[in-house]
């Protein structure tokens, strides 16, 4: 990944979404600087990024909140049994916010951070990124680039063909 900070190549190529099984689960990778955290969630499931030691992904910073990011999965295009899968989502539960770029290759400069909804799930996916915590207390809420906490996404099995999400509530 270029532009997005400090040593945060993940060792993974993200592509397209692999066709997904009857399992009801979405396998997915979350790169954050040398660290691969290889996550599956099941339909119906909620995980979080967070301070809390429950998260499946712990972030140790003070400006993080115990259940930061809450992460889900719903399905898109019909489900698999209708030639579908299922798509990755993040809400925003924290006070500093959480930042997403829906395409962490192209780079991340301030034009391409966006804010995460604490109202409505958005999709997270294959190749973007979340930034936990977008903003930082005190220092007056700016986080240098070296500093970010990035978290890439890669879709391993389970997700929606491409266009399928687009489709489905």
């Amino acid at each position: 990944v270029t532009g997005c900070g400090v040593g945060m190549q993940p060792a993974f190529q993200t592509g397209g979404a692999v066709a997904s099984s009857s399992s009801n689960t979405l396998h997915f990778v979350l790169a954050n600087k040398s660290v691969e955290h290889n996550i599956k969630i099941k339909l119906g499931e909620v995980l979080y990024i967070g301070r809390g030691n429950r998260c499946v992904v712990s972030v140790d910073e003070q400006s993080v909140s115990t259940a930061h990011v809450e992460l889900s999965v719903r399905s898109a295009g019909g489900g698999p049994a209708k030639g579908g899968g299922y798509v990755l989502q993040a809400k925003d539960n924290s006070q500093n916010g959480t930042g997403i770029i829906d395409d962490a290759a192209a780079g991340c400069d301030e034009n391409s951070i966006r804010v995460l909804s604490k109202n409505d799930p958005e999709e997270l996916k294959d190749g973007s990124a979340l930034i936990v915590p977008l903003r930082k207390r005190g220092m007056h809420g700016v986080i240098r680039p070296e500093e970010q906490n990035l978290f890439v996404v890669a879709i391993l099995s389970g997700g929606a063909p491409p266009g399928a999400s687009a489709s489905s509530p």
